[in-house]
């Protein structure tokens, strides 16, 4: 959201007396956040894992 707009809606909660006490970068503002979190953790490169020492006759 543009600051402005958050600006804007921030004005018009206050002005009806309420206060907002959620950081502005919060994933409680914006849902989607714990979608990215899911894709972002699926796509995640994984470690290798390790490998056998192969035996050498």
């Amino acid at each position: 959201m543009p600051l402005t707009n958050r600006q804007k809606t921030k004005d018009l909660i206050e002005k009806f007396g309420c206060h907002l006490f959620l950081p502005t970068d919060s994933p409680n503002l914006n849902p989607i956040e714990h979608w990215w979190h899911k894709i972002k953790s699926i796509l995640r490169p994984r470690p290798a894992k390790p490998r056998k020492p192969s035996s050498t006759p």
